[in-house]
């Protein structure tokens, strides 16, 4: 089942670093549910939007959850990183297409 939420179905968006916390949470209180995100999806999310808003022609991106050793990431990252799909432009927007269509 997919779920659309309009911005009048979301009550508050509350950003902030928790006590005894080094990264932000992101909670987003919605009209039937409230669904709490970790800094590294929030700024895998913040990449994905800026990718496309900031480009003259580019209308989608998709990020898979891929795994970093130690060695292969930068101190302080994650251990599972959302990385964006090479070439995922047209995917992105027939995800997205076909999503919106047959939820409507």
């Amino acid at each position: 089942m997919v779920k659309i939420y309009r911005n009048e179905d979301v009550e508050e968006i509350v950003m902030a670093i928790p006590r005894g916390h080094y990264h932000v949470r992101g909670m987003l209180k919605l009209r039937d549910q409230v669904i709490v995100l970790q800094e590294a999806t929030l700024a895998a999310i913040a990449r994905a939007y800026l990718s496309i808003i900031l480009h003259p022609t580019r209308r989608g991106v998709i990020l898979k959850r891929k795994h970093l050793s130690r060695n292969g990431r930068k101190p302080g990252y994650a251990e599972y990183q959302l990385i964006e799909v090479p070439n995922s432009e047209e995917e992105a927007v027939k995800i997205i297409d076909e999503v919106l269509s047959d939820s409507t």
